[in-house]
């Protein structure tokens, strides 16, 4: 009944010259069967009063999402056999077909316009970004990655479709997170919010080395799409060009009772005693994590002025570490034998400790496991 021959009123494509993209049998199967990444079609007749009355909604839409969601509408006059397939009784009818073209396409129910459509989309976008709650879960999900890590901290309560977008488009290359509910006005912050000197909403590079809280760089220009993906290309490169991403991870409660340096394992582990914050050591760790990034030793920090136990495990006196001077200690846990460090931390000494410890160097301090609290 919606198809009938000689049906008066116009038959113009109300999408043309727009940023709808007008699709037909031409180049449906390209950009809809074929499709990877996920599209917004509406199938209108432009006789339909419905349909003309969510003309401007529509373009609405179609302006605020361009930079990050394909959408499409098919004048069902003129594409009648793209319409039977799409199985359209009702018009305006809004059918979103997901990033797996094999999956079947949604169907909007309901009243069509502005805001409801834009809450759908938003719904219906995937989220490959993280949710950080607190500073153990960020320090864990940090410690986790492989790729770099990038963090937006926003004010609002659901995460931005932009950033869903960016998500799905830099999936297995940047890690994205996302800290909700952020206080924009910094009276009442949220606890990850505290630890990172940001304005919200603001864009970080995580340093993967640093204690939680501290930023390799942060994201200073407008928050657009376009923008924030070449930064993103940029972080990518220089990371490729370090070679795998290389680390020190935090000698946790939960790292150690899930075996990392534990009594179990039979693996070298180089342990930084942090007592300050020196760039110079940092700079001189980062180093030594990136030279033996692909050896098969565990690198791991710990805050001795939160874990004082640390000191007396390693049978070192309460002062050692007091005044802001880092330690450095290769540990064998297994056997429970460690040798420290003597002389400056600078890359060229770590770098000589440590490949005088792997090439046999006798460890002959017995740790006080027993002693150990993290």
């Amino acid at each position: 009944m919606f198809f009938e021959e000689g049906e008066p009123g116009p038959q113009e494509n109300l999408y043309d010259d727009t940023d709808i993209v007008e699709l037909e049998g031409d180049n449906w199967n390209s950009i809809i069967n074929n499709r990877d990444e996920p599209w917004l079609v509406q199938f209108y007749k432009p006789n339909n009063d419905d349909c003309v009355a969510l003309q401007e909604d529509y373009k609405q839409i179609g302006n605020t999402f361009k930079d990050f969601l394909k959408m499409g509408a098919v004048n069902c006059r003129k594409q009648r056999d793209l319409c039977r397939q799409a199985s359209v009784n009702e018009f305006p009818g809004l059918r979103w077909f997901p990033e797996d073209n094999k999956k079947e396409p949604l169907v909007f129910e309901g009243e069509a316009n502005a805001k409801l459509l834009g809450k759908w989309i938003s719904s219906n976008m995937e989220d490959f970004s993280t949710i950080l709650v607190d500073k153990r879960q960020m320090r864990e999900w940090v410690d986790s990655q492989k790729i770099p890590v990038v963090v937006l901290f926003s004010d609002k309560r659901e995460v931005a479709p932009m950033w869903k977008a960016l998500s799905r488009e830099f999936k297995d290359r940047v890690a994205l997170g996302t800290v909700l509910r952020c206080d924009k006005n910094g009276v009442f912050k949220t606890e990850l919010q505290q630890a990172h000197d940001v304005r919200i909403p603001g864009v970080i590079h995580v340093d993967p080395l640093g204690e939680l809280g501290s930023i390799a760089e942060k994201f200073s220009s407008q928050l657009k799409k376009d923008v924030l993906t070449l930064w993103l290309q940029k972080i990518i490169a220089i990371s490729r060009r370090a070679g795998p991403t290389a680390s020190f991870k935090e000698w946790s409660k939960q790292r150690f009772e899930a075996g990392d340096c534990g009594v179990q394992d039979g693996q070298f582990c180089f342990l930084w005693l942090k007592a300050g914050a020196d760039k110079k050591v940092e700079e001189a760790m980062r180093s030594l994590a990136v030279k033996y990034r692909t050896d098969p030793i565990k690198m791991m920090w710990v805050n001795v002025e939160l874990n004082p136990s640390v000191l007396e495990t390693f049978g070192l006196d309460g002062s050692e570490g007091q005044d802001g001077s880092d330690i450095f200690i290769a540990y064998r846990s297994k056997r429970g034998r460690f040798k420290r460090h003597e002389g400056e931390l600078t890359l060229k000494e770590l770098d000589t400790f440590v490949d005088g410890v792997l090439n046999g160097g006798p460890l002959l301090g017995k740790a006080k496991a027993e002693k150990l609290e993290l």
